[in-house]
């Protein structure tokens, strides 16, 4: 290989592992897709607001609102790991017990309506 193809090649393998790195790191710290469907959703709430020449009054409860929906809704993602491991330990189980069950299907409604009520 020519020097210069080589050094082409080592250029580009560090620039895309300190991209890498950075898509990590924006990850790790409150970026990905929820963040910026976040930022979508309040972009499209503040335009709605301008459009309808909303009072500061007015703007001030729809972003309370909009941040308790917010909050809902990241409350919701953060509890659902720990409900689709609980799902996966009763589907794991030697003996299923159709009130655990039954338990999981109410606690997953509950759940849901909660999240009705917030939006």
């Amino acid at each position: 290989m020519k020097r210069r193809t080589m050094f082409g090649l080592m250029t580009a393998g560090a620039l895309g592992l300190v991209a890498a790195g950075g898509a990590v790191a924006y990850g790790a710290h409150g970026g990905g897709r929820h963040a910026i469907m976040k930022r979508m959703v309040a972009a499209a709430i503040d335009d709605a607001l301008d459009e309808a020449k909303a009072t500061p009054d007015q703007r001030t409860q729809i972003t309370e609102i909009r941040d308790r929906t917010f909050a809902a809704v990241e409350q919701a993602r953060t509890s659902r790991h720990a409900h689709l491991e609980e799902g996966l330990r009763l589907f794991e189980a030697d003996q299923v017990d159709p009130a655990q069950v039954e338990a999981f299907h109410r606690q997953a409604d509950e759940e849901r309506q909660r999240m009705r009520e917030a939006i």
